[in-house]
């Protein structure tokens, strides 16, 4: 029956009526976990995190000890649902046992910074093995290898994820139609040819974008700023902007069929008012600038 609410659950990790369903069971059958429930529900946090010290060994397996050493979270009823990993720290392998623990059997959020690229393809094959591939819904990876490093391939392919950021250029995001379920998206493309074959298949779902633009001409932006791979996109952030680029890059939006459909731009970290850019400009809600462009008149 555990298993059975766990799967229902894993359909939709943020419904709380599954989640109080779960806890009832848990509750009525005296699971490990119950004492941690009658402590939530009565919002006694001193005595429920007490209580999932106590059966961490069994929440996180064998290796709980290595584990919890690297990792925070946020947790209900004995489960993780939100977790930060630092594979670098202990070894990424060691992230398998994590994703395959208990804990972790409907977790929604995960974060794991890793230290070769090798780790960072690893993170997806041990996810997609794990109970939590269905459940998970966001996911960034951390690169922190060395600067000539070739990047790993990203293959989504599999997962249920909404949210995805690669918080390294080197990562290469293989399209797929997982990639078209995302509704949040962080990417650094390598070169021109890396976004245009990226957005060679719509992005239906994405709602927020962020795309580092440090190796890309303005003109490899053409099917972004054309509007037809992104119908949804509210927020658009491009980042690693060099500064002789960002002008250009403001004049191509300002004409652009993408920019009437935005409520956020941010081509750097310094908010003007909207209006101050030009009629284009002026319905966003959040327009954010380099200094160079902030302190320049329109």
């Amino acid at each position: 029956m555990l298993d059975e609410l766990e799967a229902r659950l894993r359909e939709d990790p943020y419904d709380d009526g599954r989640w109080l369903v779960l806890e009832d069971y848990l509750l009525e059958t005296e699971d490990l976990r119950a004492v941690i429930v009658r402590c939530e529900h009565a919002r006694m946090r001193r005595e429920a995190l007490a209580a999932r010290d106590a059966v961490t060994p069994l929440l996180l397996g064998a290796h709980h000890e290595a584990i919890a050493s690297q990792l925070v979270g946020v947790w209900r009823a004995g489960y993780l649902v939100d977790a930060a990993f630092d594979a670098h720290a202990v070894g990424v392998d060691l992230l398998e046992p994590l994703v395959a623990a208990p804990a972790t059997a409907v977790l929604r959020a995960l974060t794991v910074r890793c230290g070769t690229p090798d780790a960072a393809a690893r993170v997806i094959a041990s996810v997609a093995a794990a109970r939590c591939a269905t459940s998970l819904r966001s996911l960034t990876i951390e690169g922190r290898w060395l600067e000539q490093a070739r990047g790993p391939t990203i293959d989504i392919a599999g997962l249920a994820l909404r949210r995805l950021f690669l918080a390294d250029r080197r990562m290469r995001l293989v399209p797929s139609p997982a990639v078209g379920a995302l509704t949040s998206l962080l990417v650094s493309p390598h070169h021109d040819g890396e976004l245009a074959q990226l957005l060679a298949a719509p992005l239906p779902a994405v709602r927020d974008l962020v795309v580092g633009v440090r190796a890309l001409a303005v003109d490899a932006l053409a099917a972004l700023l054309g509007g037809d791979a992104t119908p949804a996109l509210a927020t658009l952030q491009l980042v690693d902007v060099p500064p002789p680029r960002a002008r250009a890059l403001l004049e191509a939006l300002a004409s652009s069929a993408l920019l009437p459909r935005l409520r956020t731009l941010a081509l750097g970290n310094l908010r003007v008012p909207p209006a101050s850019r030009g009629p284009a400009f002026a319905h966003l809600e959040v327009l954010a600038l380099p200094p160079e462009l902030a302190a320049a008149k329109a």
